[in-house]
């Protein structure tokens, strides 16, 4: 590849970066979770005992599904990308200790064999699309930049309503803590990587993944507020 040609590719690549970063901003923007009625009430602190039960119990899907997205990804890629995959994988055995936390401080208890075992629907469809089988190492790539972006974004205010409305201590809050934390970096690593794959003939498919994956789980957040509905008899 002479020189020309190599700067031609890099600008296309970099070109295409730009658009669809911009494109999975707005997905991010058209989804956003702070608008979803279960967490404006979460913010607010006029969640019940309950409710908290029940977004525990279909959030930890989620949060293992994270984990499984960051294998699957590893398993595609090689050298150094495959290390940062695998570590990502790695923090989220560590975010699904902290989610099991959080249930407990719910009010699950830790040996309950019913907990997380029996999730709606929404919830398994929301685990399938992160997952999604099959998919390439870009669509692994970009559900992670646009799912650790939406959950990032909010976790700051999950935080603080959960001590300042519901009695919670920073340990078992811990995990919505450490995610607003990790965030940043984990959507910066899935938007480095999947640049390093630029161009692609096809990058709208991306933008397809993104939206299905922020989706898919506001699509759980629907299922929680239901299952919170019937259960306080509105």
């Amino acid at each position: 590849m002479n020189q020309s040609t190599r700067e031609a590719a890099l600008r296309s690549r970099f070109a295409q970066a730009e658009c669809l970063a911009t494109e999975i901003a707005h997905v991010r923007n058209e989804w956003r979770l702070d608008r979803h009625p279960f967490l404006r009430r979460w913010i607010a602190g006029e969640l019940t005992a309950l409710d908290l039960q029940l977004f525990a119990a279909e959030h930890h899907h989620a949060v293992m599904a994270l984990e499984d997205v960051g294998r699957r990804a590893a398993a595609l890629s090689d050298g150094l990308l495959a290390e940062q995959l695998v570590a990502y994988a790695e923090a989220h055995v560590q975010a699904v200790t902290l989610s099991c936390d959080f249930a407990s401080a719910t009010g699950w208890g830790r040996s309950a064999w019913y907990f997380a075992q029996d999730p709606l629907a929404q919830t398994v469809a929301c685990a399938r699309a992160w997952t999604g089988q099959p998919s390439s190492l870009a669509e692994h790539l970009v559900t992670i930049q646009a799912v650790e972006s939406s959950l990032g974004q909010l976790a700051p205010r999950q935080v603080g309503a959960l001590v300042e409305h519901y009695g919670f201590d920073m340990d078992s809050a811990r995990y919505f803590a450490c995610l607003a934390e990790r965030a940043a970096g984990n959507a910066a690593l899935g938007e480095a990587a999947l640049t390093s794959l630029l161009p692609l003939v096809s990058p709208r498919v991306l933008v397809r993944q993104a939206e299905t994956a922020c989706r898919s789980y506001v699509d759980l957040l629907d299922g929680v507020q239901i299952l919170s509905e019937r259960s306080s008899g509105c």
